[in-house]
C-alpha cells in the first residue's frame, strides 16, 4: 500500500511539472510573438 502512495504521488509530481513547465513555455513564445 505504502509504495502505490510513493509511485502516485512521484506520478503527480511529474505531471504538475510537465503541466507548469508547458504553461511557462507557452507564455514565454507568447512575449516572443508580441515582440516580432
Amino acid at each position: 500500500m505504502d509504495g502505490n502512495y510513493i509511485v502516485l504521488g512521484v506520478t503527480l509530481a511529474i505531471w504538475i511539472g510537465l503541466f507548469i513547465f508547458l504553461f511557462r513555455l507557452d507564455k514565454r513564445v507568447s512575449k516572443l510573438e508580441k515582440k516580432s
